[in-house]
Formats: C-alpha cells, sequence, structure tokens
C-alpha cells in the first residue's frame, strides 16, 4: 500500500469591514456576503450535519464581522433587503414574461427562489440567529472556528508589540464572548507575519524583535 502523501484541510477565511448602520450601499456588501456566501455555506453544513456527515471546515471569523452579525439590527434589517431582492427579481421575472424573453425571465424567477429560499432557511432553519447556528455545529464538530486580529489589522505594519498583542487579546477574547469557549487556531489576516530579529518598518528606526 502506497504511503500517504499528506492531508487536505479546507480552511475558509470571512471578514468584512464594519459597514452596519453606515449607510445603505456599504450596508449591501454585509448583506450580499451573507446571503450569497456565509449562509449556503452554512446550510451546507447543516444539510450534511443533519445526515450524521461531518465535513470538517475550518472557518475564520473575525471579530469584526461576528460584531456585525451579533448586532440586534442586522436580523431584520437582512430581512428587509432580502425581501427587497425577492420583489425586485419577480418585478424582473413579470416584465421579461411581457416582453416574451423567457431566458431572462426564467433567470430571474431563479433569483427569486433563491432568496426565497435564503430568508427561509435564516429565519426558520437559524431563527435569525447565525452566530448560535455556528456554535451548534462547533459543537457537533462539523466545523472548527477561529479567531482572529480585532480588527484585521496587518501585524507586520504595526510599529507596537503591544498593539500587536492587544489585537491578538482582543480577538480573542470576542471569540470567546460569542462562542463560550477558547478559540484553538487564530487566522493571520493576509497570512502575514514578521520573523524574530531585526527588521525596518516603513517609518522610524530599525525595531529588534525577541
Amino acid at each position: 500500500m502506497a504511503e500517504p502523501i499528506g492531508a487536505f484541510a479546507l480552511v475558509l477565511h470571512s471578514h468584512l469591514p464594519y459597514v452596519l448602520t453606515h449607510n445603505r450601499l456599504e450596508e449591501e456588501w454585509l448583506f450580499e456576503a451573507v446571503a450569497e456566501s456565509y449562509l449556503p455555506l452554512l446550510q451546507v453544513v447543516t444539510q450534511l450535519s443533519a445526515r450524521n456527515l461531518s465535513p470538517k471546515v475550518t472557518i475564520g471569523l473575525t471579530p469584526v464581522l461576528l460584531d456585525q452579525l451579533a448586532d440586534p439590527r442586522f436580523a431584520p434589517e437582512f430581512i428587509a433587503y432580502v425581501e427587497q431582492k425577492v420583489h425586485a427579481a419577480s418585478e424582473d421575472q413579470r416584465f421579461f414574461t411581457r416582453r416574451d424573453d423567457g431566458h431572462l425571465a426564467r433567470l430571474a424567477g431563479l433569483w427569486a427562489e433563491f432568496y426565497r429560499r435564503t430568508v427561509a432557511f435564516f429565519v426558520g432553519d437559524l431563527s435569525s440567529d447565525m452566530i448560535g447556528a455556528l456554535r451548534r455545529l462547533q459543537k457537533q464538530e462539523a466545523v472548527e472556528l477561529l479567531t482572529s486580529a480585532a480588527t484585521h489589522a496587518y501585524l507586520p505594519l504595526l510599529a507596537l508589540e503591544s498593539s500587536v498583542r492587544a489585537q491578538i487579546e482582543i480577538g480573542t477574547a470576542s471569540y470567546r464572548r460569542h462562542f463560550g469557549v477558547q478559540p484553538r487556531g487564530f487566522w493571520l489576516p493576509e497570512c502575514a507575519y514578521r520573523p524574530a530579529g531585526q527588521w525596518s518598518p516603513p517609518f522610524g528606526d530599525l525595531v529588534e524583535l525577541p
């Protein structure tokens, strides 16, 4: 029998800057990512877990993103966004049907159905609580959740080691607050780090790291 050559680890990372309550354009970055990336992933993992299949996916979640998902203003605003998408896609479907454009009418119908399923899963299956769903999936060992730096800072360019430590400590504390356990892993923003020893920051004097 051939020797195993290694192992495959599916590690996904999720982050968005804090846009909730800024204005509608920026908020839609968050809502779009949730509807078209995060919820479809959660749906697949939930379905597999219900069939006693463990996908063993690792997901990095930044404190900035988690705080937005936990904000009580998020769920009603997200639901309103999805319902508006259903309405717009349904209007498009009727418009293209009147123009006898079957292809675009079907395409609009697919989007309307996608968003209907999205809001049904979010409200019905998850009780509008994505963090609670992630917490349950981690307890079932279907996923492993990582934390990250507090503000997703590019750590090698932080001039003070105390700033780097603060980013890590706050990120870890945020994870404990949302999931009730200590994180087992940490996602380095942009996978960036600097080795020990002397290094030249983009400004200032040469720095010696332990």
